[in-house]
């Protein structure tokens, strides 16, 4: 019989997987959502359509230089350029089997940015350009943002009727269509305020909070993670969601009735500290040998509302005003702006459930294994560098 031998696991070993690990997390998404693209597709009276979009076009023009190049280009033939021929093209709008014709009528660059701007990991200096054309009837219209052009993604998309002040938005990525919206008996709809219009519209801002986390709020998900790796007991992990849940409810709330306003830059920099704040904490719980004592996970630990209660909530309000920020950008109409609100946070609630209970479920299964405090530190570590690497890339 050939004996087989196992060789124990060295911290090398645990390090190189901790190593891929990282580069393929940051190699794949941003931390936010701050330089995603913004669209607002106006109609008046005429059936004329104005399309207005912010986009960052570093990613299009494939260096800091040649953005900040063109920057000082002549406006006035910015429109003819094949870049925004190009971009016109990218984006689709549809009546029925019928395209919309898009032109570009004017481009204003970013204003007032040195080239180390648009080097920087946090500027990102944008691009304001308009487009014009001309509905064909009054059939639903609607739009798709094409991977002809390089869009920052998500695109926030707004379509409105400058009449009756109607209007749907939507998050979307490359390829995906937007609702229709319906151009014709507008004032007829306007006016139509049901209990069906409110259900439908918190449904809608219900779908964008649970896309904001699960398509963007990479940095949300992170920190997640870190507060399920941190917790000693179920019990503990409960209190601690249900604490960081009620914080960011109630600064997105504030912050969405204008009661706090704060820079964007700096709370988004905030949040990813805390991501690294949480998973040096829980490494110091595995490392340090002062800490010896450990729980189970049915114990009620005597710690559920210890010190790192009292962070973890100012945490959760930090992450209500990144949440906050993005909800803004939607454009709720203000007659439905409270069921728009709620959705909204019900959305991102019930994606953060999702993640968590999909998290415990791995872990559980993790308890089974020999291994399971081995990929334990591992993914504390791995969350450590990720989290680490976005906050020198938002710093620097």
């Amino acid at each position: 019989m050939v004996a087989i031998t196992r060789r124990p696991k060295s911290a090398a070993d645990e390090f190189g997987w901790l190593a891929v690990l990282c580069l393929l997390v940051c190699s794949s998404g941003q931390a936010h959502l701050l330089n995603m693209t913004e669209a607002i597709a106006e109609i008046d009276q005429s059936g004329h359509i104005s399309v207005t979009i912010q986009l960052d076009l570093l990613a299009e023009l494939g260096s800091a230089e040649a953005y900040f190049a063109a920057s000082l280009s002549d406006s006035q033939q910015a429109p003819e350029a094949e870049m925004f021929k190009k971009l016109a093209g990218a984006i689709e709008a549809y009546q029925e089997d019928s395209r919309i014709d898009l032109r570009v009528t004017n481009v204003q660059w970013p204003a007032g940015y040195d080239l180390g701007d648009y080097k920087s990991q946090i500027v990102w200096p944008k691009t304001t350009v308009k487009l014009t054309g001309q509905l064909n009837s009054n059939a639903p219209l609607a739009i798709r943002f094409t991977s002809a052009f390089i869009f920052e993604e998500p695109v926030a998309l707004t379509i409105r009727s400058s009449v009756t002040g109607k209007r749907k938005s939507r998050w979307l990525v490359a390829g995906q269509t937007s609702p229709r919206f319906d151009p014709g008996n507008l004032e007829i709809e306007a006016t139509n305020i049901s209990l069906e219009g409110a259900v439908r519209q918190g449904a809608d801002f219900a779908a964008h909070g649970f896309r904001h986390i699960v398509i963007g709020g990479w940095d949300h998900l992170l920190f997640l993670l870190a507060l399920c790796l941190s917790a000693r007991s179920a019990w503990q992990l409960i209190i601690r969601i249900s604490l960081f849940t009620l914080a960011h409810t109630v600064t997105l709330a504030m912050a969405s009735y204008r009661l706090i306003e704060l820079n964007a830059y700096w709370v988004e920099l905030a949040i990813i500290g805390s991501i690294v704040f949480v998973a040096f904490n829980s490494l110091w719980q595995i490392y340090s040998p002062w800490n010896t004592l450990r729980h189970s996970d049915t114990e009620l630990s005597p710690g559920l509302f210890d010190a790192a209660a009292v962070w973890i909530f100012l945490f959760g309000l930090l992450h209500g005003l990144g949440f906050a920020s993005s909800l803004q950008a939607l454009e709720i109409p203000t007659d439905r702006f409270l069921i728009s609100l709620l959705g909204f946070n019900l959305g991102v609630e019930i994606a953060q459930i999702g993640f968590v209970l999909v998290v415990v479920g791995i872990f559980a299964v993790l308890d089974r294994q020999r291994a399971a405090q081995a990929i334990r530190r591992v993914l504390t570590w791995l969350t450590a560098l990720v989290a680490c690497s976005w906050l020198v890339m938002l710093a620097v």
